[in-house]
């Protein structure tokens, strides 16, 4: 179904990356209840995941094929206003005809090391032997 009116379409390749992208989702929701929110993965496993974690999203798909046709069909019917990628996997046709059909196109990636996790949240733990992680 089209989103009316436009959505916030959060793109999460697959199972970590659809993770990452629920807290984003809820934080959006709080800001804007009243934007759809489109969730794409690529993945089955990214799909299921999703759809189960992120109840606030309005609706979810696979992402088209980058080929131009598939992404302008796409573009048309959802109409997004925002294009969130999480991660880095590019998709250069998609970025083209999102850009020339007014979507913004953000991407959301943060890498941040174990150390500088623990010491930016001021947590504190440390690492057992067999690696797992207590605090």
């Amino acid at each position: 179904e089209a989103m009316r009116g436009g959505c916030i379409w959060i793109h999460a390749v697959s199972v970590g990356e659809a993770v990452a992208a629920s807290g984003i989702v809820q934080e959006l929701k709080k800001l804007n209840p009243e934007k759809k929110i489109l969730i794409s993965t690529v993945t089955e496993s990214g799909q299921k995941m999703a759809r189960r974690i992120i109840n606030e999203a309005d609706g979810f798909i696979y992402f088209p094929l980058d080929f131009p046709w598939l992404v302008k069909k796409a573009l048309r019917l959802f109409r997004p206003k925002i294009f969130v990628m999480v991660e880095t996997e590019l998709w250069p046709n998609f970025l083209r005809e999102s850009r020339r059909f007014g979507t913004i196109n953000v991407i959301f990636y943060a890498i941040i090391s174990f150390n500088a996790k623990y010491e930016c949240l001021n947590i504190s733990c440390q690492k057992e032997s067999n690696g797992s992680i207590i605090s």
